[in-house]
């Protein structure tokens, strides 16, 4: 038995079927390795979304801005110049309902956002940046336009982002 409590596999033909699912026993020995990947990939993703809104936390305390968190400018930066109801924010952006009430509610009251109801369904309502929240979204973007330069400067080019970005999409079509 190995550290992980599993049978270890005979030294056998790599492409030697291991039963009825044709699982080769290379592809049994990979299994673990792809796991583990896996697990880092998702463990990876889950500290690089805290540190961006870390990234995003910052750069509202250099401007000053104290009445907003990370999550709402987020929001506001999401937004861009699009006018959309608050339904298809929470749909598009991946934010949850209530909070996503809660954040729209104060990025209006702050002046940030306008909120428009719509005269045929008083639950609905669409909102748009205002000029305040504009300025929020410009000062994200320079710093998201550093940050590519960086990223591409270190990478040498695009090529390598892309293949992160295919790897990521897939991760989002399985789950």
């Amino acid at each position: 038995m190995d550290d992980n409590g599993k049978e270890p596999l005979d030294e056998a033909d790599p492409g030697e079927s291991l039963g009825d699912g044709g699982i080769t026993e290379a592809s049994a020995k990979r299994e673990p390795d792809a796991l583990d990947a896996y697990i880092d990939l998702t463990n990876l993703m889950q500290r690089l979304y805290r540190r961006y809104l870390d990234v995003i936390r910052l750069e509202l305390e250099t401007l000053g801005v104290r009445d907003i968190n990370s999550i709402q400018a987020l929001i506001l930066f999401q937004l861009k110049d699009e006018e959309m109801t608050v339904r298809d924010l929470m749909q598009r952006c991946y934010h949850l309902g209530s909070s996503t009430n809660y954040n729209l509610k104060k990025l209006v009251d702050c002046g940030y956002l306008e909120q428009e109801r719509s005269t045929h369904d008083k639950r609905s309502a669409r909102v748009k940046l205002s000029g305040r929240g504009r300025e929020i979204v410009t000062n994200l973007r320079e710093v998201e336009r550093r940050h590519a330069q960086e990223l591409f400067e270190d990478l040498d080019g695009v090529k390598p982002l892309r293949q992160t970005r295919r790897t990521l999409r897939a991760v989002e079509r399985i789950w």
